[in-house]
């Protein structure tokens, strides 16, 4: 990887994937955030990068994720009603407990606390799953969804409240 070179790092192939593993959409903003922090953690003396190193790196990462990641939460209140914003947080919550995800039909069961009627729910749940996947939260995977980014699914899961 080029910013192991930058660096003059020897990336073993189990490290690198680790790093792709933690990030899994691996777009440039979440690469560098994991590669920053993983040059702060071989920094301190603490090895070459390695598989171990990479998760401590992401546990940094996670020990302060509001300054990179509120932007997720925000984006939420932003683009959404007051009314709707909470289904939308009980979706996410559901699908960052799996890597695999959660299925749709799990989904909807939650929300039958909620959204009594049928109808109002399947619709609601699927203009609710129409915009987190449009948005890059989430993507479909034959009726279940999960979240688009590891590391995006690991902030979800860990710093939420």
């Amino acid at each position: 990887m080029g910013r192991g070179q930058l660096h003059q790092w020897t990336m073993t192939a189990e490290t690198i994937e680790a790093i792709l593993g933690a990030v899994e959409w691996p777009i440039p903003f979440h690469l560098n955030l994991v590669f920053e922090e993983l040059r702060s953690v071989v920094g301190e003396g603490l090895g070459p990068p390695s598989p171990a190193l990479v998760e401590l790196a992401l546990q940094r990462l996670m020990a302060h994720g509001r300054t990179h990641f509120d932007h997720w939460d925000e984006r939420l209140a932003k683009m959404l009603d007051g009314r709707v914003q909470p289904y939308c947080e009980i979706i996410l919550s559901l699908a960052c407990r799996d890597a695999g995800g959660v299925s749709i039909e799990s989904i909807d069961l939650r929300l039958s606390n909620e959204l009594h009627d049928h109808r109002d729910r399947a619709e609601m749940l699927r203009q609710l799953l129409d915009l987190l996947t449009s948005d890059g939260y989430l993507v479909r995977q034959e009726g279940a969804v999960r979240f688009r980014s590891a590391l995006l699914r690991r902030y979800w899961r860990e710093v939420q409240p």
